[in-house]
């Protein structure tokens, strides 16, 4: 069982954040708690024009499809990464922690950085070479 304290918490060995980036970049398909209940999700990592590392995820279903963006990635340990999320609803932080060979993810998502309490989770679906745009068409 994760906690959002314990995947905080987990900063003794900070990686190089390029080794990391480049282990999570694909898309994932998962879950993550919106409203008053668990939605599907689908989060891709990938790098921008800039070669920064970035996300998008779509979640909910076909008829209300909710896109958002991930940005300004934080490596905190060798499997655990901190970002920002923003969509129409607002921002806030989401901190996942990845499994050893970064086929999966278990995380939670708030408005602050000590309010990391909604969970989120998801699965490898696509290799590394995965298209944002794949996030509408693929929930």
């Amino acid at each position: 069982i994760f906690s959002s304290t314990s995947i905080a918490d987990n900063k003794h060995v900070l990686p190089d954040p390029s080794l990391l980036s480049t282990h999570i970049v694909g898309s994932y398909k998962g879950s993550v708690f919106n409203g008053d209940d668990m939605e599907p999700v689908l989060t891709t990592f990938f790098f921008n024009e800039l070669g920064e590392l970035v996300g998008k995820y779509a979640m909910g279903d076909e008829d209300e499809l909710e896109v958002g963006e991930l940005s300004n990635f934080r490596a905190e340990s060798n499997y655990t990464v901190a970002m920002d999320w923003s969509d129409k609803y607002g921002t806030g932080v989401l901190r996942l922690l990845f499994s050893s060979d970064y086929r999966m993810f278990y995380g939670f998502w708030g408005t602050t950085n000590t309010d990391t309490s909604q969970p989120w989770d998801g699965v490898k679906i696509m290799p590394n070479n995965a298209s944002p745009e794949d996030n509408e068409n693929a929930i």
